[in-house]
């Protein structure tokens, strides 16, 4: 025929059947367990950081199956990598699967979570710190997040609607303290003066992580006390913890000897013990008769040398050498005696021992 129309709406044509697979109906949502908003270092057990729900809509009758789950960590202050993230959830190893640290993100691959047709899942991340020195601070959060983008599924079944989760304003690391640790040890110094570098003290955890919310008070003491006559502390030797910190500023021992330490102390805290260090003399002021000369005979040296002790101005024994020390007679009954022998010799290491003054 030729000329004419041909309506092709008389025939409709009709397909076999056929399915629509990868339906956009899997969601995710934050689940019901109270997420962990406070995480102390002192802690034995893991925190959760991030509750998950996967919710299949029930639509196209097909399970959903989850092949990687990525959580977004870029608006955490906390260091990633100070702990272990783990993810738990039915099919997974009762230890839970350790994630992959990704640039700012904790990815889990490999994984076969099946969520039922119309059903939900709960999926957990979980945190365990390291156990040692910390990167992040007191104070520091993990905030963690996701969404449809960062879940991946099998190609059939359903496929992932918008919708997303997150740990809110996150988990806070609290660093509590237990123990005072020493930042700064105290210096060598020298009698009567302030040692030339004055400690500090941090409040810190069993690791060492400073806990920026103690306030007690730091006290300080002498510990190992080497000094022959038994040495006391001077200066302001407690001072009140700002953000678990405390410098001294003053402190000095007048007793000279080696090998001294300092024990600090604080409430509720194990106390800190310094390394050794030494005080020195001050400069030389003033003599100390030591040996009180003896009786005598004309004629022959004193029965009883004298011997005398240079000292500074807190009684330390100088160590000065060289130093010209006369003896004179002070009181005479005769009227006109003369002290024989060496009268004037030099101090050796601090001491002046006469050996030979008689008088005649």
């Amino acid at each position: 025929m030729t000329g004419g129309l041909i309506n092709l709406n008389a025939n409709p044509l009709v397909t076999t059947p056929f399915d629509i697979t990868g339906a956009h109906e899997l969601s995710v949502s934050n689940g019901a367990l109270p997420e962990t908003t406070v995480y102390p270092t002192n802690s034995a057990t893991s925190a959760l950081v991030l509750d998950l729900l996967l919710s299949d809509g029930g639509v196209d009758t097909l399970a959903s199956t989850v092949t990687e789950l990525r959580f977004d960590t870029s608006l955490s202050t906390a260091d990633i990598n100070d702990g272990s993230f783990t993810l738990h959830a039915t099919g997974l190893p009762l230890a839970g699967l350790a994630a992959n640290v990704v640039g700012n993100e904790l990815v889990f691959s490999g994984l076969n979570i099946v969520v039922g047709n119309g059903v939900g899942t709960d999926v957990e991340l979980r945190f365990t710190p390291v156990g040692g020195s910390l990167g992040s601070s007191d104070g520091d959060y993990y905030r963690v997040s996701i969404d449809q983008s960062d879940i991946s599924v099998l190609t059939t079944g359903s496929q992932v609607t918008t919708s997303s989760a997150s740990n809110g304003s996150g988990m806070e690391i609290d660093v509590v303290a237990s123990k005072l640790t020493i930042g700064i040890q105290p210096g060598n110094g020298t009698a009567g003066l302030i040692l030339t570098t004055q400690p500090t003290v941090f409040a810190t955890d069993a690791f060492g992580n400073h806990d920026l919310d103690y306030t007690g008070l730091a006290t300080a003491f002498i510990e190992n006390d080497s000094s022959p006559n038994g040495a006391y502390l001077d200066g302001s030797n407690q001072r009140t913890m700002i953000g678990g910190f405390a410098l001294y500023v003053d402190l000095r021992i007048d007793e000279a000897a080696m090998g001294y330490t300092l024990r600090f102390t604080a409430p509720g805290l194990a106390p800190a013990i310094s390394t050794p260090f030494d005080i020195s003399p001050s400069t030389a002021s003033t003599m100390r008769i030591e040996t009180q000369p003896g009786n005598g005979v004309a004629g022959m040296n004193l029965s009883t040398q004298p011997q005398l002790v240079i000292e500074d101005a807190f009684g330390n024994t100088v160590d000065d050498t060289g130093t010209q020390v006369s003896a004179v007679i002070s009181t005479d009954p005769h009227g006109a005696a003369v002290l024989q022998g060496a009268a004037m010799i030099p101090s050796m290491n601090g001491i002046v021992d006469f050996t030979d003054l008689r008088i005649d």
